[in-house]
């Protein structure tokens, strides 16, 4: 310690010699290494995020905002403090973060191409910060795409992401690419088969309920949602999606068949004698 401290008077802007020293000391001592060393060299984006992460939420929040006036055309700045605010617990503050963060990092001539915020939606991920990473997507996924390539467009980027093992981050180009094209039959059908795959039963009926509010002419997604409800949840829950089917339906064979089968499935004849009658 004494030989690089010494070491550091000489040459007080060597990133390797800060890091070598603050390595050896204690988190403490750490820290106050660090509130010396980006003062000495401000330019290091490093130092401003392990100070951060050293620091409490407040005093973290002050650091990044020293680390944005040294380093304006850092967008790691503000994708870390969107997963700060995540880890806080302040989920509403995650997508103004980012949204801001864009704002700004333009203004300074710095515009970052889609595939450079996929990936960091995906480093959120993999760090454990999956709201972060939603709301990158949602900020970004426009980026260069042209209206009648959008829909192909995501799911090729939701694919790549499955490939890569990132199921949150293509479940977030998946819940995008539903929430601006809501009557596509085809992308409710993909996300739906996604959660049958990678999610688990709550997710998966949340999307069903999402499916049948946005496309309730589509019978298939009615048929889809009952069916998943009986299986997973409860009879009455499964009558109760094919009561409301009926009303947007009311002459759908395939609607009255599902509601027969499943009272005749479930021992109950008296009431699959009433629906085919």
């Amino acid at each position: 310690k004494k030989i690089l401290k010494r070491a550091l008077e000489y040459n007080s802007t060597d990133l390797d010699l800060w890091k070598q020293l603050i390595e050896l000391g204690t988190e403490d001592e750490a820290r106050e290494l660090l509130h010396t060393a980006v003062k000495c060299i401000p330019n290091q984006l490093e130092l401003w995020l392990a100070l951060a992460k050293l620091e409490t939420y407040e005093k973290a929040r002050g650091v990044l905002n020293d680390a944005r006036k040294a380093l304006p055309k850092e967008f790691s700045i503000w994708v870390y403090a969107a997963k700060l605010d995540e880890a806080q617990g302040n989920v509403e503050n995650v997508d103004a973060v980012i949204k801001r963060g864009i704002k700004v990092l333009t203004k300074e001539g710095i515009t970052l191409g889609r595939e450079d915020w996929l990936k960091e939606a995906r480093t959120a991920e993999s760090a454990g910060s999956p709201m972060t990473c939603d709301a990158i997507i949602r900020a970004t996924a426009d980026l260069g795409v042209d209206e009648d390539e959008k829909e192909k467009t995501w799911v090729e980027d939701a694919e790549s992401c499955i490939h890569e093992k990132c199921f949150e981050t293509a479940r977030a180009l998946y819940r995008h690419a539903a929430s601006v094209f809501p009557t596509h039959h085809s992308i409710w059908m993909i996300r739906i088969e996604f959660e049958k795959k990678y999610g688990n039963n709550d997710i998966l009926n949340q999307v069903l309920e999402q499916a049948i509010n946005d496309c309730p002419t589509y019978e298939v997604f009615w048929l889809m949602t009952a069916k998943h409800k009986w299986q997973t949840i409860s009879v009455d829950a499964a009558r109760e999606v094919l009561t409301r089917a009926f009303t947007v339906h009311p002459n759908s064979e395939n609607i009255y068949l599902a509601a027969a089968k499943l009272e005749r499935e479930t021992r109950q004849y008296e009431r699959a004698r009433e629906i085919y009658t």
